[in-house]
C-alpha cells in the first residue's frame, strides 16, 4: 500500500532467566563490536556519496571475508548490523545538511543567490562530497547559471567549514540494548520466541506475554538490562483513516509549554500540559535535592577509604555503609518507576489532545514552526527554566502531529518561526508588551489586548503561501519585512484619510453653493 501508515507494535516478556539474559548480553556485545567497526569505517567523507548497502556488502564478502570472522558472529548478523549502520550514517548526513542550511540562512553576509548556490550543492551528495574532498566542484548547467555575489571559492570553503562545525562525532555504541532480526534469525509461534545467538544451531528461547504468531518480517528486540526484560518491536502498516472528511482549510499552530497547541482558529488544545510538565519537573527537583546529601556523604566515605592506615574491620564497615546508601537511599527503582509513569501520562494526554484537535478542526493543511532559527534573546535563563524546558516534549508533539496527519491524509508544512509572537496578525504592528502569568496576553497599539498564542498561530498560517518569508529566511530579514509591511500599511491609511478629507470638503462646498 503506497499510502499505508507505519505503526510500532510492542510485545513484552516476563523477567528473563539468568542464563537466557547472559546469552542475550553476549550477543549484544558481539553485535556492538560490529557496529562500532562499521561506524568508524564508513562515517567519513570518502563514503558519503557511496553509501549503498549492497555494494559495500559485496565488497566485504569478496575482499575482507576473513576480516569479518574476527567478530565471531554469523555472516547474517554482521550483514544486518552493516545495513543498520549505513541507514544511521545516511540519517547523520541528512541531519548535518539540515543544520548547515540553518547556518547558511543565519549568515547575514550572504546574498540570496549565494544561499541558493550553497543549497543547490547540499541537495546533491555527489557535489557536496566533491566539495569536501577537493574544495572544488564540477558545476552543472543549472549551478553555473546562478549569479553569486561572492567568490565561489570562498563559498565552497565556507561550506567545508560549516560541515566541520555541523557534523557530529563518529557514533560509538557503549551499551547496545537493541538488535534487529530478519525472518531467518528468529521464530515466533504462539508467544514463544527463539532468537539466533553467536553459536551455530543454538537459539535462546523467550516466552512473551502476548500469544502472537509471526512468520515473516523484520523485528527489533530491545533489552531492558535493569529489569532483565525483553520487548519485541514490530513495524506494521495500517491503511489511512478515510472516515474523517477534511474541510479545505489551512491551520497554523503555536506550540507552547503551558498550552500545548494554540490554533489560528482561536481554539486551544492541551491546556493542562503545563501543569503536568511542571509537576514532573518539581518531582525531579525535590528528589535530587534530597539525594544531594547522600551523594556528599558517599564522597566523604570514599575519601576515608583512601586512608592507608585503616584496618580491615574499619574498611569493611565503610564499604557496608556505601552499599547501604546506594541500595536504600540512592536506588533508582522507585525513582524511575515514578518518572516513567509521569512520561506515559503526559504522552497519553498529548495523543488525546492532538486527535481531538484534528477531529474538531478537520484541516487539510497544517503549518508548524521550524524552531531551529537563532535569535538575540539570552539562552540561559536559570536552572528552573532550563529544567522545565528539558521536560517540554516538543519533539514528541511534532512526531505525533506528523503521525496523525499521515493517518488522516493531512499535509504538513514547516514555516519560519521568527517574530511570529512579536507582531499583530491583524494590523501588523509590533506588540508593545506581554502580560499574564505565562505572557499569554499581548498588547497591540491598534487592536488592544489580544491572545498572543493564537495570534502567533495566525502568523504561522499566513506564512504558508508567503513568498518573501520562507522557511530559511534570515530572522533579521524577517523582522525588517514585517516592519516594512506595517509602514506601507500606515502610508496607505494616511493617503486614504487625506482623500476622504478632500472629498468631504468638496461635498460641503458643493452643498453650500
Amino acid at each position: 500500500m503506497s499510502n499505508a501508515v507505519p505503526k510500532d507494535v510492542k510485545y513484552h516478556s516476563d523477567t528473563l532467566d539468568k542464563q537466557v539474559f547472559a546469552q542475550l548480553i553476549e550477543t549484544c556485545d558481539s553485535r556492538e563490536g560490529c557496529r562500532n567497526y562499521f561506524y568508524s569505517r564508513f562515517s567519513g567523507i570518502e563514503y558519503m556519496d557511496n553509501l549503498k548497502f549492497r555494494d559495500i556488502r559485496d565488497y566485504l564478502l569478496a575482499n575482507e571475508k576473513d576480516e569479518m570472522k574476527k567478530f565471531h558472529v554469523p555472516s547474517r548478523t554482521w550483514k544486518m548490523e552493516l545495513s543498520e549502520t549505513i541507514t544511521n550514517i545516511k540519517s547523520m548526513w541528512s541531519n548535518t545538511a539540515n543544520k548547515i542550511k540553518t547556518y547558511i540562512r543565519d549568515n547575514e553576509n550572504l546574498s540570496d543567490e549565494d544561499r541558493h548556490y550553497l543549497y543547490y550543492i547540499l541537495k546533491s551528495n555527489e557535489l557536496w562530497a566533491q566539495t569536501l574532498k577537493t574544495q572544488t566542484v564540477n558545476e552543472t548547467r543549472k549551478l553555473a547559471a546562478i549569479q553569486v555575489s561572492s567568490d565561489k571559492k570562498y563559498l565552497l570553503k565556507l561550506l567545508c567549514r560549516y560541515t566541520r562545525k555541523a557534523k557530529p562525532k563518529i557514533s560509538h555504541s557503549t551499551e547496545l540494548k537493541s538488535m534487529q532480526l530478519d525472518t531467518q534469525m528468529y521464530s515466533l509461534e504462539h508467544g514463544h520466541l527463539s532468537i539466533q545467538t553467536n553459536k551455530s544451531r543454538k537459539r535462546v528461547h523467550v516466552d512473551l506475554k502476548t500469544k502472537v504468531f509471526l512468520t515473516h518480517g523484520n523485528i527489533r528486540i530491545v533489552l531492558d538490562k535493569q529489569n532483565k526484560r525483553l520487548t519485541v518491536h514490530r513495524c506494521i502498516y495500517i491503511p489511512p483513516n478515510t472516515t474523517l472528511i477534511t474541510i479545505k482549510n489551512e491551520l497554523g499552530f503555536d506550540k507552547g509549554y503551558t498550552v500545548m497547541l494554540s490554533c489560528s482558529s482561536e481554539r486551544e488544545y492541551g491546556e493542562c500540559l503545563g501543569d503536568l510538565l511542571s509537576s514532573a519537573s518539581k518531582f525531579v527537583n525535590e528528589k535530587n535535592k534530597k539525594r544531594n546529601q547522600y551523594h556528599s556523604e558517599l564522597r566523604k566515605l570514599k575519601k576515608k577509604l583512601e586512608n592507608k592506615h585503616l584496618t580491615n574491620k574499619e574498611r569493611n564497615a565503610i564499604n557496608e555503609k556505601i552499599a547501604h546508601i546506594k541500595q536504600i537511599n540512592l536506588s533508582n527503582k522507585s525513582y524511575n518507576r515514578k518518572r516513567n509513569r509521569d512520561k506515559e501520562i503526559i504522552r497519553s494526554y498529548v495523543n488525546h489532545e492532538i486527535k481531538r484537535m484534528i477531529l474538531t478542526e478537520k484541516p487539510s493543511t497544517i503549518a508548524l514552526e521550524d524552531l531551529t532559527f537563532q535569535s538575540d534573546s539570552p539562552k540561559d535563563k536559570g536552572k528552573n527554566f532550563n529544567r522545565k524546558m528539558s521536560t517540554w516534549i516538543k519533539g514528541y508533539i511534532d512526531e505525533r502531529i506528523n503521525y496523525y496527519a499521515q493517518l488522516y491524509d493531512i499535509k504538513i508544512v514547516y514555516v519560519s518561526a521568527a517574530y511570529t509572537s512579536q507582531f499583530c496578525a491583524k494590523c501588523g504592528a509590533r506588540l508593545e508588551k506581554r502580560i499574564g502569568e505565562h505572557h499569554e496576553i499581548g498588547l497591540c497599539p491598534n487592536c488592544g489586548y489580544i491572545n498572543a498564542n493564537t495570534n502567533a498561530a495566525k502568523q504561522v498560517e499566513s506564512r504558508i503561501h508567503d513568498k518573501e518569508i520562507t522557511r530559511y529566511t534570515n530572522y533579521k530579514k524577517v523582522e525588517q519585512i514585517m516592519i516594512d509591511r506595517y509602514n506601507k500599511k500606515l502610508k496607505k491609511q494616511q493617503k486614504s484619510k487625506k482623500l476622504k478629507k478632500k472629498t468631504s470638503k468638496k461635498t460641503t462646498t458643493a452643498t453650500s453653493c
